[in-house]
């Protein structure tokens, strides 16, 4: 079997499935629209199939295995079904029953609710996002021979190496917007910060402590144990976050719950697929910047995420300013690769 429909062939499969559903319940143009979404979730994704990909190559087969079974199940009915749901209860102030009734019967209702629930969901998901940049660029890419960016990355590589440099930047920005978006009452936009800080710490603490462990044990190379299930929560909580903005943008496109589920369902199929050929073939040690590039895409979203508490940017700009970074890191990839071919041997 081709190693492409090897990995990405249940994914088109379920594609076109998914195109069919939405045809026969909703028309040619459901159908469009399915479509529609399921090129925007996989195309404005890139950079967290790269930066899961980065984590995944470090993990045990288990925790592999675990990720593409456990986690999809996470990611598709927890993150892009449940987990709107359950931030509309919140923010509305209704349970859960009056919450899916409304999904299915006045999904315009439901999605001027989920709406309404955005500072939340914004000031969770950027603040975490905004951890996970600043950390790779903080604690990892210190190799001064291999910057992607060199006068931005040569400033960060001042910033002292500590595990408590990238939450406390944040914790600093998180409040800074807080009182700009209500002086009088900031705890809407720094409560929410707060969290995804606390629990990007833990995560990584436990990551941290559980491998040393395992080390010092002569354990394997590979991440496993508890070391690999906090690594794994990790990874749900990163695609959670790379999630939140995509679910409230796609009522932007259609009101449709049916559609959204499938859309956005089956393009975090492609995501998780796009990650596995990633860790498969090797590419973030082919093209050598990808991770940068997804790094700098993932801080791009996040400073975005952030400001859109008290301003909207569409949907379709923050994605083009992904594929833009990424496509320019893979361009110095090549270039960089090249460089090393046609570089004489001593």
């Amino acid at each position: 079997m081709h190693p492409f429909v090897k990995i990405f062939g249940i994914d088109i499969i379920l594609t076109i499935a998914a195109i069919l559903v939405a045809g026969f319940y909703l028309g040619p143009h459901g159908a469009l629209v399915a479509l529609l979404l399921i090129i925007l979730e996989v195309g404005f994704s890139f950079d967290n199939a790269a930066v899961n990909a980065r984590v995944l190559e470090t993990l045990s087969r288990g925790w592999r295995i675990a990720f593409l079974s456990v986690g999809i199940i996470i990611a598709v009915f927890g993150m892009r079904i449940l987990f709107p749901i359950l931030a509309v209860a919140l923010a509305a102030g209704i349970d859960m029953g009056s919450v899916v009734d409304l999904a299915i019967n006045n999904p315009d209702l439901y999605a001027e609710h989920l709406e309404g629930s955005h500072t939340i969901i914004a000031a969770f998901g950027g603040s975490f996002l905004l951890l996970v940049a600043l950390s790779y660029f903080i604690m990892d890419n210190r190799n001064t021979k291999k910057m992607f960016i060199k006068p931005v990355e040569k400033l960060i590589s001042k910033v002292p190496p500590k595990w408590y440099s990238a939450p406390l930047i944040t914790l600093m920005a998180v409040t800074v917007i807080a009182f700009i978006y209500d002086r009088d009452n900031p705890a809407e936009v720094l409560l929410p910060g707060v969290v995804a800080t606390v629990l990007y710490t833990v995560i990584h603490l436990l990551v941290n402590l559980a491998s040393r462990r395992s080390k010092a044990a002569g354990g394997a190379k590979l991440i496993s144990g508890m070391a690999g299930l906090s690594a794994f929560m990790y990874l749900e909580v990163l695609d959670a976050s790379f999630s939140l903005d995509s679910v409230v943008g796609a009522f932007a496109i259609t009101s449709s719950v049916l559609l959204i589920a499938l859309g956005l369902g089956v393009g975090a199929l492609w995501v998780r697929s796009l990650t596995i050929y990633m860790v498969d073939h090797k590419l973030l040690h082919k093209y050598v910047y990808i991770e940068h590039g997804a790094h700098y895409a993932v801080f791009a979203l996040a400073v975005i995420m952030i400001m859109s508490v008290t301003f909207s940017v569409p949907e379709v700009i923050t994605g083009l300013i992904g594929a833009v970074i990424i496509g320019l890191s893979v361009v110095a990839s090549i270039s960089h690769a090249k460089k090393l071919e046609n570089k004489p041997t001593s």
